[in-house]
Formats: structure tokens, C-alpha cells, sequence
């Protein structure tokens, strides 16, 4: 029985996102014909009691080359939390859906994208700590639960790989402190563990990253006058 248990508690997710023509509508709704194109991921685990989610979270997801699209239909039996309204402002206030990337798999960066039930959003990366692209989210809250809506534009990434990238997708309920994933295993303590994030196909490789050159812009800053743009040493450094 408890080899048996053991496996019911082990899932690595795989999914194959499709590649579409056309964008859905980022409204915070999920009618758009559109989205029926999208492949499913169903959150069904919480890490919290490291057992089967109370709670139905699906997330649909596509891409059409140049956007990744995700929606969320996250039910919800106690009261919705979403207060925050300014991007950026109140991370883990309100209840959130997350989705974590590695586009280069274990050996690359990760990118983290998170929106409230009204499409307030955060995001983070181990590329760079100031990670702040432009990308479109929104939510509405709805008799039992919320739906979210997010289109998060492939280049802002970075990898080199063959195009199978690793991803996990998450969702916190704040009053509840309620931890749910879509891939998981039996040790797991933290959605963003690329341990046990699944496999996703059909997304593009990326580019490989490649850090400004500095020194360059410097010595222009400062050889040129001050009257014309320079910097003066005096003051310090730009960088």
C-alpha cells in the first residue's frame, strides 16, 4: 500500500504547446473560441498538505511564435482575495497563478510570471534581478472562483537548447496558504524547484544570452565633454 501511495504522489508533468494563428483577447476571460486550441494543465497537488488539490485550477496554454499565451480557470470556494492594483506592488497579498519557465532546462535561467485574480503582475528572473519586460495580463473574479488571462512575449527570454523547455505552473491561495502545482514529487517543499517541473515541447529555441560590453560605453561617456553628453570621472561611475 505504501509503494502505491508513494506513486500516486509522483507525477512530472509534459505538455505540448500547440502553435496557433491568431491571439486571443488578454480581457481576463477564457470565451474566446481561441483559447479551445490551447493544450490543458490541470493543478492537482498541493504542497501545502502534500496531497490532492481541494481546489480545481486548469491552465490553457499556446503560443504563436512570438507570445506565449496562458489562461486560468481557478475555482474557488472561499472568498476570492485581490486587492492589489498597481503592477509590481503587493506580491503574495492576493491570491496568485504563476507560471515558472527554463527555456534552456536545468542548465539556463529561470523566468517567473505571476498575476492576481484582477491581472495585477509580478515577474522575476535568475538572469537578471531589475527583470522588468513589458507583458499583459488580466483577471476577473467570478461566481466561485477567478480567471486570468496572460500573453508574455518570447524574447524577453534567453536559452540555447533544442526548444524542450522545463515549466511548472502554480497557484497560491492566500487565506489558505494553499501551495498548488502541476508537476510534483513526494519531497518537493517549493513550486519553484526545477526538480520537479515538467517538460514542455513546441516552444521555440531562444536565443543564448549575451552580456552588454561596458567598458566600451564607458570610455566613450568619458572621453567625451561634459557639454556634449560625457561623464565626468569626478562623479563617478554609470554602471
Amino acid at each position: 500500500m505504501g509503494t502505491v501511495l508513494l506513486m500516486l504522489a509522483t507525477f512530472m508533468g509534459s505538455i505540448a504547446v500547440p502553435n496557433v494563428s491568431g491571439a486571443p483577447p488578454i480581457d481576463g476571460t477564457l470565451s474566446s473560441p481561441l483559447w479551445q486550441r490551447a493544450s490543458l494543465a490541470h493543478l492537482t497537488y498541493d504542497l501545502r498538505t502534500h496531497g490532492p488539490a481541494a481546489e480545481s485550477t486548469t491552465d490553457y496554454v499556446m503560443t504563436d511564435g512570438t507570445y506565449l499565451y496562458v489562461g486560468v480557470d481557478a475555482k474557488q470556494r472561499i472568498p476570492v482575495r485581490a486587492l492589489q492594483h498597481t503592477n509590481d506592488v503587493g506580491l503574495d497579498t492576493d491570491d496568485e497563478v504563476q507560471i515558472d519557465l527554463w527555456p534552456n532546462g536545468t542548465a539556463g535561467f529561470q523566468y517567473v510570471f505571476i498575476a492576481t485574480p484582477l491581472g495585477t503582475h509580478y515577474q522575476f528572473s535568475s538572469e537578471n534581478t531589475s527583470f522588468e519586460p513589458t507583458w499583459f495580463s488580466a483577471g476577473k473574479v467570478v461566481p466561485g472562483g477567478f480567471t486570468v488571462t496572460m500573453k508574455i512575449p518570447l524574447s524577453v527570454m534567453h536559452g540555447s537548447g533544442g526548444g524542450t523547455w522545463r515549466v511548472q505552473f502554480a497557484r497560491l491561495i492566500e487565506a489558505t496558504n494553499n501551495d498548488l502545482v502541476w508537476s510534483y514529487g513526494t519531497s518537493q517543499q517549493n513550486h519553484n524547484d526545477i526538480n520537479y517541473a515538467g517538460m514542455a515541447t513546441g516552444l521555440p529555441a531562444l536565443t543564448a544570452f549575451h552580456a552588454e560590453p561596458r567598458i566600451g560605453v564607458y570610455a566613450l561617456g568619458a572621453v567625451a565633454a561634459p557639454s556634449a553628453g560625457g561623464f565626468n570621472l569626478a562623479r563617478g561611475c554609470r554602471f
